[in-house]
Order: structure tokens, then C-alpha cells, then sequence
């Protein structure tokens, strides 16, 4: 009897973790279709052979009104993507997920700020994270919300000219599958490109042994996160963006590639949150260096500089 009390109180958790909802690993990557084949090229390096770009993650938009102590930051976001100069513009965007808080795509705030996106005229690739799913975990209300906002992502493989490809990977179930790695892979073995970034939402290193909380930690499964790392290894590709870790900003060196945990774009009072960081990377294709400057949020100010040879 005690046996089965105990069973029954193991499943009742477990269909907790997981909010009551069951859903089977070939169903998270349901593309028929390898997406990362046939990649679409977004922009042209400028004239002296760089590549600048803006890249944030985390702003979720409409937190403050369940969290008063959280500052959005996406009026300033925007007011980055409007004030650089002509010569000085982005090429791209990278927006690595939990853009929304509350996976409401008709937020008022939130289809401002992609309305913005839209108006820059600034390519920019969009990545599903967590938040994103919380209102329903169909996928295909995003893809086609991207869409309709001439937008990039979730999926996909984006070209800057011949040399930069960009790999937008979804993990924001935590999980990759097995058919997404070999999608990836088939990719990656074709791919021509001088350079190649991979962009995922949820972080898979930084998150496996000193996170902040459970909440937030990283889940990637530990054969998936070692097959990332070979692929990386195996076919050049020199960095990995994530998100995820609102506190972040977290570099971590690997044998033959980096990775960059960027930390959240808005701004929490809480210490284990972020201050709010947006980063700004310019990659000269000459030499492949790569800088990627990090500002306050709040005020614009430089905060921190890497430096990387991709």
C-alpha cells in the first residue's frame, strides 16, 4: 500500500513539473523538411568587410505589470535600433527569445515593439524562448506571426553574404531532439560559409552546475549538449549565443569555439536578476575577429567587451 501511495505521489509531481502537460519529444521539432538547408541571405557586409549587428535577449515585454520590480527596457531597445548612423547601422538583429512575457501575441506593448522591428528595416531573427510558449505550445501562431511581420526565425539558417551564416536553433522546450541535431548536422556539412554562429534561446553550459535557481537553470541533456559541442567543433562554427540566465553574461571558452551567455535585457531590483544588457558584436571578415560590446540598458554605457576569432 505504501508502495502505490508513494508511486501515486511521484506521477502527481512529475505531471506538475511538467504544468499537466504531456507532449512527446518527435512533436517538439515537427518540421518535415530540413530548415536549415537552402539558407536565406538577409544582408551584405559593408564595404570594408564588416558585419554589425545588435543582439539582446530576455526583455520580456509586459512582466512589469505582474512584477513591479522589474523596468522594461524595450522603449530603449528601439531607441538603439533608431539613433545609430548611416554608416554605422546594423546589419542584423538578434532577438534570442522570451521577448514576450506572457505568450500573448496581441499584447499592446509587445506588438509595438515588433512593429519596430518591422519599420527599422533592419533584417532580424527572432528566437522562440520559454515565455513565448506559455499561452499555447503551437508553434506554427509564432512562425506565422513572424511572418506576417516580415520577420525572421524562429527556425532557420540566415546568411550575411557568403560569410556569415547564422543557425537559429529552437530549444525553448529544452530540448533539441535528435531529428533538429541531424538536420544541423546535414547543414553545417554543406555549408560554405567563412563563419557560422549558432543562436539558441535556453543556455547550455552555464547553466549546469552554478545557476541561480532551478527556474532558471539550463536543462540541456548532457548527450544533446555534447553533440552541439562536436558539431561546433567538427564544422567551424566559432561561437554560440544563448539566452536564458537573466543574470548571464557569462563567457565560456571550449576547444575550438566560445560561447556567450548574454544576460536579460530588462532591468530587476531582485540580485539574482540581470541590470539589463544589450550587446552590439561587429565582425571583421577579413581576420574573423569578432568584438561584442556590452551597455547598460538603462543608460547606454559600456559595460564589458569580448573579443573572439571565429
Amino acid at each position: 500500500m505504501k508502495r502505490k501511495i508513494c508511486s501515486l505521489l511521484i506521477l502527481s509531481a512529475l505531471l506538475f513539473l511538467s504544468s499537466c502537460t504531456i507532449q512527446l519529444a518527435k512533436d517538439i521539432f515537427d518540421y518535415d523538411e530540413n530548415p536549415f538547408l537552402n539558407p536565406e541571405t538577409i544582408a551584405e557586409p559593408h564595404e570594408d568587410g564588416t558585419i554589425r549587428f545588435l543582439a539582446f535577449s530576455d526583455l520580456h515585454i509586459n512582466r512589469s505589470t505582474t512584477q513591479s520590480n522589474v523596468t522594461e527596457r524595450y522603449e530603449e531597445i528601439i531607441n538603439v535600433i533608431k539613433c545609430g548612423e548611416k554608416e554605422e547601422k546594423f546589419d542584423f538583429i538578434m532577438n534570442l527569445g522570451d521577448l514576450n512575457d506572457s505568450g500573448d501575441i496581441y499584447e499592446q506593448h509587445f506588438r509595438d515593439f515588433t512593429d519596430a522591428l518591422s519599420a527599422s528595416g533592419i533584417p532580424s531573427v527572432n528566437l522562440l524562448g520559454n515565455h513565448e510558449l506559455h499561452k499555447s505550445k503551437d508553434k506554427s501562431i509564432w512562425e506565422n506571426f513572424f511572418r506576417e511581420k516580415e520577420l525572421y526565425g524562429p527556425v532557420g539558417c540566415y546568411r550575411i553574404g557568403d560569410s556569415l551564416s547564422i543557425y537559429a536553433l529552437d530549444n525553448s522546450q529544452r530540448i533539441f531532439t535528435v531529428k533538429q541535431l541531424q538536420y544541423l548536422e546535414e547543414a553545417l556539412a554543406s555549408d560554405d560559409s567563412r563563419y557560422k554562429i549558432l543562436i539558441m534561446h535556453e543556455n547550455i553550459t552555464s547553466g549546469q552546475a552554478d545557476d541561480h535557481s532551478s527556474v532558471m537553470m539550463g536543462t540541456a541533456d548532457t548527450a544533446e549538449r555534447n553533440r552541439i559541442y562536436r558539431l561546433m567543433s567538427d564544422y567551424g562554427a566559432g561561437l554560440m549565443l544563448c539566452g536564458h540566465h537573466h543574470m548571464g553574461d557569462i563567457e565560456t571558452p571550449h576547444k575550438g569555439f566560445s560561447e556567450l551567455n548574454l544576460a536579460a535585457a530588462h532591468t530587476c531590483d531582485s540580485f539574482l536578476e540581470s541590470e539589463g544588457y544589450y550587446y552590439i558584436g561587429t565582425l571583421d571578415t577579413a581576420t574573423g575577429k569578432l568584438t561584442i560590446d556590452c551597455f547598460k540598458s538603462s543608460d547606454s554605457s559600456l559595460y564589458k567587451e569580448y573579443e573572439f576569432t571565429i
